[in-house]
């Protein structure tokens, strides 16, 4: 939107939207470093989280206890709300044939989420280059201006492009986590007799995958809830023998 009204704007009020353009980007830019912090740190509680629930550990080890110190206090606070006993649908009991059902469940949603944000991300990278495209054909009547406002309707263009590579950069990366966890969904259908070599590689590449991309966004996660809950009763789970 702003590089739409840059290009339609006179001087000296072209200016207004390079302004803008260059306080919410830098604001955006400080926000991302801090999400991508706090993503890594929730990362490392889910991965300790997994672990701790496939194997009973009812003691929180000294790393969890060395992550809540290094989470900000308001933060656990607030991530009281959102606690539930019940957040995996596992019965196994614990050992490895707990960790092989919640690596099932975790990377079946996994790859369907991702897969989901992806497809949504690459529809907003081509509206917003449709946009910008459409825009400066709709305004190139209108070009005669100086120097100048040339310069700030392309600097505010610049920004909108960066903006929408960000948003590219994010599509990918839910495509490559979403391959990587069907990859890990499709090999636990081949636990064999001695899983416990495979379920640690397993663990490790759904961990990777999950660790080196964007969050899901809230809303996509809540949409496709109830489907991705109905398609998972009907879907067959891997046999692991206990031992």
């Amino acid at each position: 939107l702003l590089s739409l009204t840059a290009m339609f704007l006179p001087e000296p009020y072209v200016h207004f939207p390079l302004v803008v353009a260059l306080l919410t980007e830098g604001g955006a830019w400080l926000l991302r470093q801090r999400a991508l912090h706090l993503h890594a740190l929730g990362e490392e509680a889910r991965r300790l989280g997994v672990a701790m629930n496939a194997f009973g550990d009812t003691r929180e080890s000294s790393q969890a206890v060395d992550l809540r110190a290094r989470v900000p206090a308001a933060l656990l606070k607030s991530a009281e709300a959102f606690e539930d006993p019940n957040y995996y649908a596992s019965g196994a009991p614990a050992g490895l044939p707990r960790l092989a059902d919640l690596l099932d469940e975790s990377s079946f949603w996994s790859k369907h989420l991702y897969r989901r944000a992806a497809v949504e991300s690459f529809w907003l990278f081509g509206l917003i280059v449709a946009g910008l495209f459409v825009g400066g054909l709709l305004a190139a009547p209108f070009a005669s201006a100086s120097t100048a406002v040339v310069m700030s309707r392309a600097a505010v263009i610049l920004l909108s492009l960066l903006f929408s590579v960000d948003e590219l950069g994010s599509a990918l990366g839910w495509q490559r986590s979403a391959n990587a966890a069907a990859c890990v969904n499709h090999q636990l259908t081949h636990v064999g007799s001695n899983p416990e070599p495979l379920l640690l590689t397993l663990f490790a590449d759904y961990s990777v995958a999950t660790a080196t991309a964007a969050p899901i966004p809230q809303r996509i996660y809540d949409r496709e809830k109830a489907r991705l809950n109905a398609l998972w009763v009907r879907r067959p789970h891997p046999e692991v023998p206990i031992g």
